[in-house]
């Protein structure tokens, strides 16, 4: 009965575009091991599958005695859309918001509801996207307790394609990014290599989906012009310092059976820090966290605010989490959960700075819920009030769903 109810859960996420989080780096659970299955979603607002990705490890080898050596080699493609927010002299965009677009967080207040009206607004575009990584990473430390790799290195290619193209589709007739002084605005390949080190103790309760632990990551990621770089210009490093911590406050199983959890907290932070610069940075680096797996940036990351909007050279952020577990229903790995998140950020480095466009700070704070899904997808939904920075739209909270929490 679990494995057919597991199996349909999983079907319904595909067919949602859900996308499986994964918040530190997969430890292997054999010699092959194929996981964290994502789809790219466009049609229908969102909700349409357009494209997948898929993690690929084997750690059939060690290059040390006792230490796991992993072969990773994570490739996706599919077709999206992003939204960008610069004018054509570099300055931060504002509005005025001019209509509905396949952005969900702009339409309303509701950002799942989609767009309401329009379709002009010059923020969006179309992106055809491939993107891989391929490389190593080998284990320094041994943890016993938990039978994996506590201190890894790392070294991997990071290629990346993307032609972005106009939104037809909603009327719209040109878009800020084709109006900007961007390189790669059109069309570019990018090639990186990215190397680092990682270090991860955490552990989770696979009755109580507590957390409890630290994942820390430093990393640098360079593509120099000379790299392949001639389509788009690609010329830039980046570099990225990531602390994830969480701390269980306390577990409760119901008296009659322990296996099911009953009521339990947990309190999750995640710091982080990335830097880019260089001649020539490409848009996704901007609009993105860098590391082993990339978040996008502040906008993303801080509750309610638009994807892609406050897209700088420097990123600081902190998002801070109470979450509340339990009770399981009817099953021990099917429970409902509330969180509650104060996120901050300070961001600043705008391409071309003009003397308008400044520095600044972000925050949100507000609460959700939640619902784990056999550690599929923790499918949430939340409302969030921006306290420093602003919707696109004007809109003081947002309401939205996900297929995970934000870390």
């Amino acid at each position: 009965m679990k494995r057919t109810t597991t199996a349909c859960v999983v079907a319904l996420l595909l067919c949602l575009g859900g996308t499986t989080a994964m918040a530190q780096s997969t430890t292997p659970k054999g010699t092959w091991t194929v996981t964290s299955f994502g789809l790219y979603a466009y049609w229908l607002d969102g909700f349409i599958p357009s494209g997948a990705s898929i993690d690929i490890l084997y750690a059939g080898a060690r290059l040390l005695p006792g230490l796991d050596t992993i072969i990773e080699v994570d490739p996706g493609a599919g077709w999206q859309s992003n939204d960008f927010y610069l004018n054509p002299d570099g300055s931060h965009y504002t509005g005025p918001y001019t209509g509905g677009n396949t952005s969900p967080s702009f339409s309303s207040p509701v950002a799942f509801l989609g767009p309401t009206s329009g379709g002009n607004s010059p923020t969006i575009y179309d992106q055809a996207e491939f993107m891989s990584d391929f490389g190593i990473r080998q284990g320094i430390v041994w943890n016993p307790d938990q039978k994996r790799n506590l201190l890894e290195g790392f070294l991997f290619y990071r290629a990346r394609y993307d032609a972005n193209s106009v939104a037809t589709e909603w009327g719209q007739q040109d878009t800020l990014l084709n109006q900007s002084t961007f390189p790669d605005r059109a069309e570019i390949f990018s090639n990186a290599l990215l190397a680092g080190l990682s270090m991860n103790t955490v552990a989770t309760d696979p009755v109580h989906k507590t957390e409890q632990g630290i994942y820390g990551e430093a990393s640098a990621e360079w593509g120099p012009g000379f790299f392949f770089n001639g389509l788009g210009g690609a010329d830039y490093y980046r570099l990225n310092a990531t602390l994830k911590m969480f701390q269980t406050l306390f577990t409760k199983s119901t008296a009659a059976d322990a296996g099911m959890n009953l009521l339990s907290a947990y309190l999750a932070d995640y710091v982080g820090i990335d830097y880019a610069g260089g001649s020539s940075v490409p848009i996704q680096v901007f609009e993105s966290f860098g590391g082993r797996y990339m978040r996008m940036g502040n906008s993303t990351t801080i509750h309610g605010l638009d994807d892609g909007n406050y897209a700088t050279g420097l990123k600081l952020i902190n998002n801070l989490e109470l979450r509340v577990v339990g009770p399981a229903i009817a099953w021990p790995d099917l429970e409902p959960a509330l969180f509650v998140f104060l996120d901050t950020a300070y961001y600043d480095g705008y391409f071309q700075q003009p003397a308008n466009t400044a520095s600044g700070v972000l925050g949100s704070t507000g609460a959700g819920i939640y619902v784990n899904v056999f550690d599929l997808a923790d499918l949430n939904l939340y409302v969030a009030f921006p306290f420093a920075g602003a919707r696109i739209n004007g809109s003081p909270y947002a309401i939205s769903a996900a297929f995970n929490l934000a870390f």
